[in-house]
């Protein structure tokens, strides 16, 4: 029974059991449907979704037919064109061996055309010098032929004067052998006669002779100086003619120019002539002549040889080489050494040896001899035109602005380099010291002495240049005038007072000299000596007018009561002012007052210095030795110079009163 109900209850458990399995499979399957329309759902857009794609791949495989069809195509047009390139390549390659061959022969041509142009241009070199030749041959034959032809017709004329006195000493002669017997008859009675008369003649000679002789010796001196100058000398009494005549070396370039013409070998004589440049100088006697002045002398003798333009013979040429070679191995590159740049570079372009020396070095030496005249002319016959733009500019830059203007206007470059500009800052530089100078009110120093005179001098040589470059309507020499006297009267004044201040001094010296030994007491100069002059008492008579002025010292600036150099241009007694012009130094109104020079050359400075190059260095303590050579740039302002230094043209600013002039000016449009 047990078991029974044990199946009973199994059978129970079973039916529940399946009951929930068949609610369980009833809910799986009402959940496998959603599912399974879910999943429908999903495949149906799946498939859709293939298919789509499965269309475009199909129009992928169709447009990829058709570029794999337009590849084949490409690929053989490229092939194609490959085949064209490499045969392109071939032809190219064959023409560059066509262009090799074609510029090895087009410069072997080049090299036989510029040979062929050497040859030409010294076939032209000597034909132009054949040409000078020629027309100075001609020249001199016209004027042969033209004194030719006046001798003719003196001749001419005297032969019809001789047959006319021919006829009159015909019948003189009958005349005379008339009168000769007569004489001859009357002849005793005269003797005794003429014994007085010789006696008395002897007497006048003894008194006039001396006078006769002296008024004799003085007009052959005048008749034959000319001759004797151009015909008798040789080269080195021409040297000593025209040392002798230094003051006169203008007038007589012309003079000179003509006996070269004359001379047979006027080169030979030139070189000659150059005895002395270098030592051992010339002497005349025992005295032993100043260098400048031979060497002024031998560089007006190669200028004028240069005129002339004579054919130098080859052993002339060989001796002028060794000159300039000696020359140049003395040069001393500088300012105070000018003359000797300028007569090197003179002889070389003179004589025709550019060649033989550096370009560039010789270029380098214009930088000292730019203030000289000949200066251009040189640059131009030694071949450096192409570089005449740069020198300008760095003639501007160096404050040589008067050399610069005359390379302007030598070389027609007025519009590239106006001048007015140029000149603006040598202007302003040299009138603002003038016009500082007269608006000292104390008597000036030895140093602005100094200054004032230089001033003066640029002033000068800028009103000459005014004159000479027409520069007239642009500047206003008159004004300068002013100052210029206005200068020359505060120097005046001041050298007045330094010769009554020397007369003082030297009057207590003299006071002092002859004063008895009690004046002074011995113990107290002998405490001093080594340490101070004993002082003297001063004479009661000496007037106070002659009292030595005490020495100011300067303040800071360049003149009393000026804390700094330059604050400003100032307008003083040496500058007339203008109601309509607000300040006249500044920018265009100060052109119209502007100055320029004509320079004064070598031959001029023995007689009156003058400063045409920029603004001058006053001379300080010393100056460093410069070695021979060339150098780059002008000394730094404010450097010492020689305080031996002659008098000359200088570069560079100057101390006044102990102190430097501020930097040096440049232009604007220059760089």
């Amino acid at each position: 029974m047990a078991s029974l109900e044990k199946i009973s209850a199994d059978l129970k458990q079973a039916e529940s059991k399946k009951d929930d399995l068949r609610k369980a499979f009833e809910h799986s399957i009402s959940l496998f449907t959603l599912q399974w329309k879910d999943l429908e759902e999903y495949f149906d857009s799946t498939r859709k979704l293939i298919d789509r794609h499965f269309e475009d791949l199909k129009s992928n495989e169709k447009e990829f037919d058709s570029a794999r069809l337009s590849i084949e195509e490409r690929s053989k047009e490229l092939e194609s064109i490959e085949k064209s390139i490499q045969k392109r390549s071939e032809e190219l390659q064959l023409k560059e061996r066509q262009f090799d061959s074609t510029r090895l022969s087009t410069e072997e041509r080049s090299k036989e055309f510029d040979s062929i142009q050497e040859l030409i241009n010294e076939s032209f070199d000597e034909l132009r010098s054949k040409e000078k030749e020629f027309d100075s041959i001609q020249q001199s034959i016209e004027r042969r032929l033209k004194e030719v032809e006046s001798k003719e017709n003196q001749l001419e004329e005297r032969s019809k004067e001789l047959e006319l006195k021919e006829k009159q000493f015909d019948s003189i002669q009958k005349s005379i052998e008339k009168r000769l017997e007569e004489l001859n008859s009357k002849e005793k009675p005269y003797e005794e006669h003429t014994k007085q008369l010789k006696s008395k003649e002897k007497q006048c000679a003894n008194i006039l002779h001396p006078q006769v002789k002296v008024e004799q010796e003085e007009y052959m001196q005048l008749s034959s100086a000319n001759l004797q100058f151009s015909v008798t000398m040789d080269g080195k009494s021409l040297q000593l003619f025209l040392n002798e005549h230094s003051d006169k070396h203008e007038s007589m370039r012309d003079e000179v120019f003509a006996a070269l013409k004359m001379s047979s070998d006027p080169a030979k004589l030139v070189l000659d002539a150059m005895q002395g440049f270098y030592p051992p100088y010339l002497k005349k006697g025992d005295t032993e002549l100043e260098v400048s002045v031979i060497r002024r002398s031998c560089s007006l003798l190669l200028g004028q040889l240069m005129r002339v333009s004579p054919q130098i013979k080859p052993h002339v040429k060989e001796e002028a080489m060794k000159l300039a070679v000696g020359w140049k191995a003395k040069l001393e590159v500088g300012n105070e050494n000018s003359l000797e740049v300028l007569g090197f570079l003179q002889v070389v372009a003179t004589y025709g040896l550019v060649s033989a020396f550096d370009g560039d070095d010789l270029f380098k030496l214009f930088e000292t001899i730019a203030k000289h005249r000949e200066a251009p002319e040189l640059f131009r016959e030694l071949g450096f035109t192409d570089k005449v733009p740069d020198f300008i500019q760095i003639l501007v830059k160096r404050s040589q602005n008067l050399a610069a203007v005359r390379f302007i206007y030598a070389f027609e470059l007025v519009g590239k380099f106006p001048p007015v500009p140029v000149l603006e800052p040598y202007f302003k530089y040299w009138k603002n010291i003038a016009d500082k100078t007269c608006n000292i009110e104390n008597n000036l120093t030895k140093e602005q002495i100094k200054t004032a005179k230089k001033s003066r001098a640029a002033l000068k040589s800028l009103i000459r240049c005014i004159e000479d470059h027409k520069l007239e309507t642009e500047y206003m020499p008159e004004d300068l005038g002013k100052c210029i006297a206005a200068l020359k009267e505060k120097v005046k004044v001041g050298c007045t007072e330094s010769d009554a201040s020397k007369a003082q001094l030297q009057q207590q010296s003299e006071k002092k000299c002859n004063a008895p030994s009690a004046s002074a007491p011995k113990p107290q100069v002998q405490q001093q000596s080594g340490i101070k002059r004993p002082r003297t008492a001063a004479s009661e008579t000496t007037p106070k007018a002659s009292t030595v002025h005490p020495i100011h010292r300067q303040p800071s600036g360049l003149f009393v009561d000026e804390g700094a150099p330059f604050p400003g241009p100032s307008v003083g007694r040496c500058m007339s002012s203008y109601p309509d012009r607000p300040n006249p130094f500044y920018p265009m109104d100060a052109l119209r007052e502007g100055m320029i020079s004509n320079p004064f050359y070598p031959r001029d400075a023995l007689r009156e210095p003058v400063y045409y190059d920029g603004p001058v260095l006053f001379p300080g303590p010393m100056d460093r030795l410069r070695e021979p050579g060339f150098y780059d740039g002008p000394p730094p302002f404010g450097s010492p110079r020689n305080a031996l230094m002659e008098p000359n043209f200088y570069d560079g600013p100057m101390p006044f009163g102990g102190y430097d002039l501020p930097p040096p000016f440049h232009l604007p449009f220059y760089p």
